[in-house]
């Protein structure tokens, strides 16, 4: 089915011409009143406003950047002392058969400095200014792309700002309680252009009982030719209890050749409990053809596993093959995808495919032709105005239509019904029934 829509700043339209021939709209402006023509007890907001808001508009400006690096690094170098820091010069470090050298700088807090560091960081948050005004007009914008309601509008900043306050000095009393028994330590290994191939940073925290041991993992190792490895991971345990383990882990190994990009991605969620463990594995294969060009083709394969535990209920895997393509077009101002997923599924009485296909095509343009719903037009109905014996007569069209459709799709037998054109009714031959629409 034909299916058209259009939107303004001041009005939504929808029209599917084998159902009705005409647009259906409503104005933004009149939003509230229709809502209420839906549910009377409606109260809600009066008007709406289309979005505008990108995500670019969130990012933070140079000037932002340039004044956290230095206010946060001036706090950070008052805080930390050289007897913090240890560094080594020329060790080695291995990935794939080859070998390097880097230096590695290890930062190690105590447990009461850890603590400390952590109440005096707390209270530079809360006298930080700038940074709230940068937190309060990004949450403005949200907001009012959230609400889209003239009513409601963009909250107050002022107001915002005392509630991002006290939310920060509400956390820092929640951070009394809170205990760092093995302090805190930060390894960093740093190849000879000065970028950190490799981290690892260590801590406990909880109550004065309750410790719970965290310990971060991240690699981004250049090697071979044009080859990149990169790695995440965290792992979670009870330090009094080691036969719980929370572990994920994410890698992706990423080769790249003038404009063709290899990737194979895995990712494992592990959880251990007095023997006891449930497993998640993913992995995916990629193959990206004209990364950077105005053609682009993707290829990518993956599998995704459970292992026991609570998942016995779903698919025990699921495995598939998702090809993308793409043409972007500026000359002749267009843009065409297609998107195609073939999703196995795989349990114990047997396996399935779930095909899936869709395809775009976008033309540019400099400015939309909208179609013209003026009184006088006959294109398009206001759904607020139409008078409730045309509202009638417009769901009648639209019923007989649909079972049209469903006798063409096999959905409703063709002998089921039959339409008297005379009184408006379907008779259906099951047990002499009526349903008037």
């Amino acid at each position: 089915m034909d299916v058209e829509m259009f939107q303004t700043k001041d009005r939504l339209g929808l029209k599917v011409p084998f159902l009705y021939e005409k647009f259906f709209y409503v104005n933004f402006d009149e939003y509230g009143e229709f809502m209420q023509m839906i549910d009377p007890s409606y109260s809600g907001p009066e008007t709406l406003e289309a979005p505008d808001l990108e995500w670019q508009d969130l990012n933070l400006t140079e000037k932002e950047q340039e004044y956290i690096q230095k206010r946060y690094g001036a706090f950070l170098l008052g805080n930390l002392e050289d007897k913090n820091f240890t560094m080594k010069k020329g060790v080695e470090y291995e990935h794939e058969g080859e070998t390097i050298k880097v230096r590695e700088v290890t930062l190690k807090l105590s447990s009461s400095e850890t603590k400390n560091l952590v109440n005096d960081f707390m209270d530079h948050l809360i006298k930080d200014e700038k940074l709230h005004s940068m937190i309060v007009t990004r949450a403005q914008k949200v907001s009012k792309a959230g609400a889209l309601t003239k009513k409601v509008g963009s909250p107050d900043a002022n107001g915002l700002k005392r509630q991002l306050v006290d939310g920060l000095n509400d956390a820092k009393k929640e951070m009394k309680g809170i205990h760092f028994s093995k302090g805190f330590s930060s390894t960093l290994l740093i190849d000879k252009d000065e970028q950190i191939i490799d981290r690892k940073v260590t801590t406990a925290y909880g109550g004065s009982t309750n410790q719970l041991n965290m310990e971060l993992r991240s690699k981004n190792v250049s090697y071979g030719n044009d080859q990149l490895f990169e790695e995440f991971s965290v792992a979670l345990s009870p330090e009094d209890d080691e036969e719980s383990k929370l572990l994920f882990q994410v890698t992706n190994d990423v080769v790249v050749k003038e404009d063709n990009r290899k990737e194979n991605l895995n990712a494992f969620f592990k959880i251990e409990e007095y023997g006891e463990s449930e497993e998640i594995n993913f992995s995916m294969k990629s193959d990206i053809d004209g990364e950077k060009g105005g053609k682009q083709k993707i290829r990518r394969d993956f599998n995704l596993n459970f292992v026991v535990g609570d998942f016995t209920d779903m698919p025990s895997a699921f495995n598939g093959t998702i090809k993308q393509t793409s043409e972007l077009n500026l000359k002749k101002d267009y843009s065409n995808a297609k998107f195609e997923l073939k999703l196995g599924l795989a349990d114990e009485l047997g396996s399935d495919t779930v095909p899936f296909k869709l395809g775009t095509k976008t033309k540019l343009k400099d400015k939309l032709e909208m179609p013209d719903l003026k009184l006088d037009s006959g294109a398009g109905l206001n759904l607020v105005n139409i008078p409730e014996g045309e509202m009638y007569r417009i769901q009648g069209e639209m019923g007989m239509n649909l079972m049209e459709l469903g006798v063409k799709y096999g959905l409703v037998p063709e002998d089921v019904y039959q339409f008297d054109s005379y009184d408006g009714y379907y008779d259906l031959e099951d047990e002499d029934s009526v349903v008037k629409l």
